[in-house]
């Protein structure tokens, strides 16, 4: 699973743009790309829109290093220890008001029962 928030360039719609956008940043093929929700970021004044998608974790990351600083996979216990304060690296998820955080949360919920 994929958690994305993104800008659509021209021509594109978001849920393309979300396609290209993962691409660019980490190298990553992604399907089945679903809206999630949105949020509204003061600066620089821009509405992101987030989306929930699929990936096979076999991919490997290649990061766009003028993009991202690092990615890496992580599975569902990781991110459960992030959100509750015990990852055993001290990794934190965003804060909860983060678009990001929602994204991860509802993953989260929403693998429980997978």
């Amino acid at each position: 699973m994929i958690n994305s928030c993104v800008l659509s360039g021209s021509g594109e719609n978001l849920e393309e743009a979300c396609v290209r956008e993962v691409h660019e940043e980490v190298g990553v093929d992604i399907t089945n790309v679903r809206y999630h929700s949105s949020q509204f970021w003061p600066k620089p004044s821009v509405l992101m829109a987030g989306y929930m998608a699929e990936a096979s974790i076999s991919q490997q990351l290649v990061v766009d290093i003028k993009e991202l600083e690092t990615a890496r996979w992580f599975d569902r216990s990781e991110i459960v220890d992030m959100l509750v304060h015990e990852h055993i690296e001290h990794l934190s998820v965003p804060p909860a008001a983060a678009l990001s955080h929602q994204l991860i949360k509802s993953w989260i919920l929403n693998s429980a029962f997978m």
